[in-house]
């Protein structure tokens, strides 16, 4: 079993956005996406940023890339060759949801299909409003895209430690839940064996779940439903407590963008 964390490059705020509370400075969030290598199986959980994004992906994702301060200057599969893995063996693509920090290198893995929940699926289909709206930029999904898509329901739902998961691929290792708010059709991930909760853009900093707030501009240009945001860390602080009291020791929490990702490859 192999998992490595990279980044293909970093977008730029103030930490008061994430936490109004906090001082005031200027932080890089990472465009972070994830090599799990498991039962035989190669896979991303994500592929971070695009060169595409920032050069000729249209306008809108221009203007998205100067306002968000993206900076990007290799895709996931040219990180992954650097680090001696090879991207055509990718097999799966595991997609959190379809925002560009998490698809945006997407069509550098033609052979690998492509896991989300039905909603997020869904959100490729609404016309060329409700696609910029949600972050989506044509000319970064791939033209197959529909017919490579594995919907997260069309696996077993189990129980772990109470929690209703889907089993995806029947591993028995790699269970997908829904965390919505963020964006629409966002999931997380329970890794059995690593003992990892991934739960990429629930939140954006720990402190979130201990009751820090984002900013209120924040929160209307970046979630996508306040309220399901709030059930999100509710769900997040029970799956947390029901994981830790059946296996003992709590898992460890995966947000897309700490900052300990900047730190690219991350071993755990």
């Amino acid at each position: 079993m192999k998992f490595l964390a990279f980044n293909n490059g970093y977008c730029t705020a103030d930490k008061k956005y994430i936490d109004k509370k906090a001082e005031s400075r200027k932080i890089k969030f990472p465009a972070t996406f994830f090599y799990l290598e498991i039962s035989g199986i190669k896979m991303l959980i994500d592929t971070g940023y695009s060169v595409k994004l920032v050069k000729n992906a249209g306008i809108t994702a221009k203007i998205y890339s100067m306002v968000t301060k993206v900076r990007c200057e290799k895709d996931a599969d040219e990180i992954l060759r650097e680090n001696n893995i090879n991207p055509q063996e990718i097999q799966n693509i595991i997609i959190s949801h379809f925002h560009p920090d998490h698809y945006g290198s997407l069509d550098k893995f033609p052979k690998a299909s492509i896991i989300c929940s039905n909603e997020a699926a869904e959100v490729l289909n609404v016309g060329k409003t409700g696609k910029i709206k949600n972050l989506v930029f044509e000319k970064l999904i791939p033209e197959d895209i529909k017919e490579r898509i594995i919907k997260l329901e069309s696996f077993p739902e189990v129980k772990v430690s109470g929690n209703n998961f889907f089993n995806i691929l029947n591993l028995n290792e790699i269970y997908g839940f829904y965390l919505e708010g963020h964006a629409g059709g966002h999931i997380g991930l329970y890794l059995k064996t690593l003992n990892k909760l991934m739960i990429f853009d629930a939140v954006w900093c720990k402190e979130n779940l201990l009751g820090a707030e984002p900013r209120k501009i924040l929160k209307k240009v970046a979630f996508a439903d306040e309220k399901k945001y709030e059930s999100s860390l509710r769900e997040i602080k029970e799956i947390l407590c029901s994981l830790k009291d059946t296996g003992g020791a709590e898992p460890e929490l995966i947000i897309t963008h700490d900052e300990k990702f900047l730190r690219s490859p991350y071993e755990f």
